[in-house]
């Protein structure tokens, strides 16, 4: 167990999934869709990492895995933390003719729910990833970033800021 001993910050993080229209090869080809301020931290992220095909057979489900690991609008209706209306708790608890407190007090059924938003996580985010795909060609270049506000203001800006406005992209909230 961590034990936060100095001041708690309330930092956020999202990942970006991005298709470029070319692997990217020199800066130019970032500068071509990212302001100048980016450019460079973009094109040296991109450097460092193998980006996937569109004509990868995987694609789909390793882009569902991915956005599963954080939130996205999508999963609200089914969101254990209320987000969004009635919580997916009580419907599973409705659903098994238990209250919360019988959740709560039974780890098999506490576990069954977590399987259970699990399985519905990578659905929605399965879905997601291929209504993405089939918005792009062949010819793109699938790179993933990560940025936080933790790491200071010019990355709270890369988190935050819609830098990725002129290129396909999708944003994946892991606060």
């Amino acid at each position: 167990m961590k034990i936060k001993t100095d001041f708690v910050t309330n930092s956020s993080s999202s990942s970006f999934i991005v298709a470029f229209p070319q692997k990217i090869r020199r800066i130019e080809d970032v500068e071509m869709f990212i302001a100048p301020k980016y450019s460079k931290t973009i094109y040296d992220d991109a450097k460092a990492q193998k980006p996937m095909r569109i004509t990868n057979k995987n694609i789909v489900q390793k882009l569902g895995e991915e956005i599963s690991h954080g939130f996205i609008k999508e999963m609200e209706a089914f969101s254990s933390w209320g987000i969004g209306g009635r919580s997916y708790e009580d419907e599973f608890c409705e659903r098994e003719g238990i209250t919360t407190e019988d959740l709560r007090n039974n780890q098999t059924w506490r576990q069954q729910l977590w399987d259970e938003e699990d399985r519905r996580r990578l659905e929605v985010s399965t879905e997601a990833a291929a209504k993405f795909i089939s918005q792009l060609t062949e010819d793109h270049f699938i790179y993933m970033f990560h940025y936080g506000d933790e790491d200071g203001e010019y990355f709270s800006e890369m988190e935050h800021g819609n830098i990725f406005h002129a290129i396909p992209s999708f944003r994946i909230s892991k606060h």
